[in-house]
């Protein structure tokens, strides 16, 4: 009879355990809403789009107006040049969610000017990441966040 006691509580708490631990994976893999679901997967812009937004100042609204397709407008919250060679400037976008397009000029070693970024929110599943595709355009690919950012919620 003791062994049978011992048998039943140590299976309730084997059930709880389980199922408590379920229940948080469940809620940290809770599903984030697309914030570009309208926008294509692709969106084309040339080095003098991105590069006029390095002449706003911080504090500034900055028109966002790509390839006839994406057109929004933002607030720099950023505009440094912290090296010769580095500026960077992060545009806040009040119409997708405060998303933040962050946006670098890099003179290489040859001084050609290379532009990165990327327009993200972390609360959404979907962001844009800038790929050069030629010396003066480049494009915005839609790209999955879940694909590079760890969701460290449930560590």
């Amino acid at each position: 009879m003791k062994h049978l006691l011992t048998k039943c509580i140590c299976a309730v708490l084997f059930t709880l355990i389980t199922a408590t631990g379920f229940t948080q994976i469940q809620n940290a893999h809770k599903v984030k809403p697309a914030l570009f679901a309208k926008l294509p997967g692709t969106i084309k812009c040339t080095a003098a789009e991105l590069n006029k937004f390095f002449a706003v100042a911080q504090g500034q609204s900055a028109n966002v107006a790509f390839d006839n397709t994406l057109k929004t407008n933002g607030v720099i919250t950023s505009n440094l040049a912290k090296f010769k060679n580095l500026q960077s400037l992060a545009i806040k976008l009040p119409e997708y969610n405060n998303a933040i397009f962050a946006l670098s000029k890099i003179n290489d070693e040859n001084n050609n000017i290379i532009y990165s970024g990327r327009i993200i929110n972390q609360m959404n599943s979907d962001a844009y990441e800038l790929k050069k595709i030629s010396a003066d355009q480049y494009q915005l690919v839609k790209i999955n966040l879940d694909d590079i950012l760890q969701d460290c919620g449930h560590l």
